[in-house]
């Protein structure tokens, strides 16, 4: 079995404008090119949206339908497109996240762990959004998703390093990142 993985990247979606800016029929036909597959996964890789606010989501879903619909229509006829998507620092709505650049620059575990659940919570219009497609289901930080095809399984594991992350172009926070030993275990 042959299966499309479509890798989508940064699409930083808060307007119908930038949705509809995106040429899904181009989408379309660079896939014409490529051998027949049986099955379809579109892989978003952080930052869906802007600015991580529910109007943002609103315009991604928007533009997923009209990339689903053009290959269910074309190319997928009868099939169910699967979508994995795990998100970047754009996810995160600062607007309901006071943190800094001090707060991240800590060793202590126990202040670590206070700033990811204060960023997790900056995150809910992001994990609403994803639920819908069944991705952190079972964990906001990482989390595992098994597509069955007839017997024939792909696993992914999806890990969320948005948190510890600023918005800017200093890149300040390189190397912040942090995951929890119970994550990595």
């Amino acid at each position: 079995m042959k299966v499309l993985l479509l890798q989508l990247s940064d699409l930083h979606i808060g307007s119908s404008e930038i949705s509809h800016s995106i040429d899904v029929a181009k989408m379309e036909r660079a896939l014409n090119v490529l051998e027949k597959t049986e099955e379809c996964i579109v892989v978003i890789s952080g930052d869906l949206a802007a600015k991580g606010i529910k109007q943002d989501y609103i315009f991604v879903t928007g533009f997923l339908f009209a990339v689903f619909k053009k290959l269910v229509c074309k190319k997928y006829k009868g099939k169910h497109i699967e979508c994995i998507c795990v998100p970047g620092n754009h996810d995160i709505d600062f607007e309901n996240l006071n943190i800094n650049l001090v707060d991240l620059e800590t060793d202590d575990i126990g202040l670590i762990n206070q700033n990811i659940d204060k960023y997790l919570n900056a995150m809910k219009n992001y994990f609403f959004f994803s639920k819908k497609y069944n991705c952190f289901v079972d964990n906001e930080l990482v989390s595992k998703r098994i597509l069955d095809f007839g017997g024939c399984k792909l696993g992914f594991v999806m890990v969320n390093s948005a948190p510890m992350s600023l918005l800017g172009g200093k890149a300040e926070d390189m190397g912040m990142h942090f995951l929890p030993s119970e994550c990595i275990e």
